[in-house]
């Protein structure tokens, strides 16, 4: 996945500063747009990116309504946050 360079915002679940991301949903060279999914690599909170360069965290309800494929992948990148994070 590529990652790219975005203006500074904060994570809505723990508040760290995020510079750069990977689009969950979209192909992988595309630039992420507002209503697009991420996830925080410090927190794993699910993201939602919004106009501005804002998130907005996903509930479990919501992610719950996410296409099953989309699910996947967040739930993939959780795991690997996690498991290779000291």
């Amino acid at each position: 996945m590529k990652s790219h360079r975005l203006p500074d915002a904060e994570c809505p679940g723990c508040g760290r500063k995020l510079d750069a991301a990977r689009n969950a949903d979209r192909g992988l060279k595309s630039r992420p747009k507002p209503g697009d999914l991420t996830i925080c690599f410090y927190c794993t909170a699910y993201l939602e990116f919004q106009e501005g360069g804002s998130y907005r965290l996903i509930s479990k309800a919501e992610f719950q309504t996410i296409h099953p494929a989309n699910q996947k992948v967040l739930a993939a990148m959780r795991e690997a946050i996690i498991h290779n994070t000291p």
